[in-house]
C-alpha cells in the first residue's frame, strides 16, 4: 500500500522493519490503513485484530521459529522477496519450527486430529 511507504513519513521504507509504525518513531496511526478511512472503515475491524492478536499468541505459546541454518550450522537469512497483488505474500523461504515441548506437541496432534 503506497501510503504506508511514503518515504516523506518513513525512512528506507522498502526495509523490513516492523518497528517503524510505533511511537517514537511514527506519530500517527498507520494501523488504520489496513481498514480504510473515514465512513469506509471496515466494521470488522476490532475482531479482525482481536483474531489475528489470538492466532500471532497460540502459534508463540507452542512453537519456536529460528531462521533456517546452512550446513556450517550458520544463520540462512532469508530474501526479502514480496509477490505482487492484493494482499502481497512474501515469497517462501526456508526457516526452523519446532515444538517448545512434549506437551506443546500433544497440543498441536489434538488440534489437528480435531
Amino acid at each position: 500500500m503506497a501510503a504506508m511507504h511514503d518515504e516523506t513519513v518513513y525512512k528506507d521504507p522498502d526495509a523490513f522493519w516492523p518497528e517503524r509504525f510505533l511511537p517514537p518513531e511514527n506519530a500517527q496511526d498507520s494501523s488504520r490503513f489496513a481498514f480504510g478511512f473515514g465512513r469506509r472503515v471496515c466494521p470488522g475491524e476490532g475482531v479482525a485484530q482481536a483474531t489475528l492478536l489470538c492466532m500471532v499468541v497460540r502459534v508463540l505459546a507452542v512453537f519456536n521459529i529460528a531462521k533456517a541454518r546452512d550446513e556450517y550450522g550458520k544463520d540462512v537469512e532469508p530474501a526479502l522477496l514480496w509477490s505482487s497483488g492484493l494482499t502481497s505474500p512474501p515469497h517462501q523461504f526456508k526457516c526452523k519450527i519446532v515444538t517448545r515441548s512434549p506437551e506443546a506437541m500433544k497440543l498441536v496432534e489434538e488440534a489437528r486430529d480435531g
